[in-house]
């Protein structure tokens, strides 16, 4: 496996490998729930505000993309998975590995800063990107010692395989205000609404 599989490129796209009904007064405020985490819809809110606010900084648009939301919603998800992932394969995520990864980003602080802002990654969550591409190349390394004689396809296949089988062992639900989880592809599919249909609750 390259290093350019191993090592994802900062802020590329996502890596991809029943939604909560709205009516049911335990979960209201909820964004999405993965096992017992909530991820509220104030944080998610609050995250997009800060977006927004740093995007201003850069002389950046800040009227966000419609889906700018989802996107977070589906981030949020996917860090909790690759974490699940880790600790079902026993990988220690220590900060020295965390530095690693940050050692192969060429690019400077001010360069990265910006291009997060472009993102729509705010500073305070750059530690949090680290930590999860840290992950996706700790968990590609370890299948590579497992399978030593697999090509690049069969080490790519064997990582979305094993993604979606933690995606699919959780129990994730999250708001039809944002859409579905897919864990086959590892994604929140945003909600197709049928407005003939009255709604349930």
């Amino acid at each position: 496996m390259n290093r350019s599989r191993r090592v994802a490129l900062l802020f590329a796209a996502v890596v991809t490998f029943g939604g909560l009904s709205a009516c049911e007064p335990s979960q209201l405020g909820a964004a999405a729930i993965v096992e017992d985490q909530r991820i509220t819809v104030s944080e998610i809110q609050g995250y997009l505000d800060q977006v927004r606010d740093q995007r201003k900084e850069y002389g950046l648009p800040t009227q966000l993309d419609r889906d700018a939301a989802r996107v977070e919603v589906e981030r949020r998800v996917l860090n909790l998975v690759f974490e699940r992932a880790a600790q079902q394969m026993n990988i220690r995520v220590t900060e020295a590995e965390i530095e690693k990864t940050r050692a192969a980003e060429t690019r400077s602080a001010d360069e990265i800063a910006e291009l997060a802002a472009q993102n729509n990654v705010t500073a305070d969550s750059l530690d949090e990107v680290y930590r999860r591409f840290t992950i996706e190349r700790l968990i590609s390394e370890a299948i590579e010692q497992q399978l030593p004689n697999a090509g690049e396809v069969q080490l790519n296949e064997e990582f979305a395989r094993r993604l979606v089988a933690v995606a699919e062992s959780l129990r994730i639900k999250v708001n039809p205000r944002y859409g579905t989880f897919d864990p086959k592809v590892g994604q929140v599919i945003a909600t197709q609404w049928d407005f003939l249909k009255a709604p349930k609750g």
